[in-house]
């Protein structure tokens, strides 16, 4: 059994380093992830390889800087 086995991590600010970092260490220790950011082409890539790595991983378009968005998305990540 792996360390996240059974858990969902958030990862915001998913981009070409660190959050993208910590979305495929989640995976490989097991989690689904729920992925925000700004650009949806960045939060598509880092998805491909969340699945790659056999997780599920849902992608939410979002600015955390602008205080109604994130709870926008509140909705569409309780859905997966």
């Amino acid at each position: 059994m792996t360390l996240l086995a059974g858990t969902v991590v958030v990862v915001s600010g998913v981009g070409p380093g660190l959050g993208r970092s910590i979305a495929l260490q989640s995976a490989r220790a097991g989690a689904d992830l729920v992925l925000a950011a700004r650009t949806a082409s960045r939060l598509d890539e880092v998805a491909k390889e969340v699945t790659a790595l056999g997780r599920r991983a849902v992608t939410i378009p979002t600015d955390i800087a602008d205080a109604c968005s994130p709870r926008r998305s509140q909705p569409a990540a309780a859905r997966s």
